[in-house]
């Protein structure tokens, strides 16, 4: 059997042949590799296939859907946000981070590294466990510091 998935044109850059990726199927991993890339983009969109590169799961039949992870690199501990639309106002320069109590939202310069459609890896300005407020900024203007009601 192989896999056929269509994947955002966000990964098209990082996606090759021979990467590896699993699929789970009746709480068992089974592994797979990329056989083929298709470039071409459609709706946002390209399309990839896998095979299977041990037994492959039993009664799988055509058309059957399944979630594919793909393993662009290794796993590592990172301190992330999710996406918002602060970015929109601030460049990922800075971000509003609330104080100990929740009162009060003052400007902290950020550093942003990875990226992905969900969140933003911090890679300086933030501690994990600090509290940000990554919605648009639009309404704030160019306050130092927001009180929070």
């Amino acid at each position: 059997f192989k896999i056929h998935t269509s994947l955002s044109e966000y990964y098209i850059d990082r996606i090759t042949t021979g990467l590896p990726a699993t699929i789970t199927w009746q709480n068992k991993k089974y592994p797979l590799r990329i056989t083929k890339v298709v470039p071409e983009v459609k709706d946002r969109n390209f399309d990839v296939d896998l095979v299977f590169t041990e037994a492959s799961p039993e009664n799988v039949r055509i058309g059957k859907s399944f979630r594919v992870q793909i393993e662009l690199g290794q796993p590592e501990e990172a301190l992330v946000i999710p996406r918002g639309d602060f970015f929109q106002a601030t460049g990922g320069q800075w971000i509003y981070k609330l104080n100990e109590s929740g009162t009060k939202a003052r400007k902290t310069p950020v550093s942003i590294g990875r990226q992905n459609p969900q969140q933003y890896e911090i890679t300086g300005g933030l501690q994990p466990g600090d509290k940000v407020i990554v919605t648009g900024y639009s309404t704030f203007g160019d306050a130092e510091e927001l009180i929070l009601k």
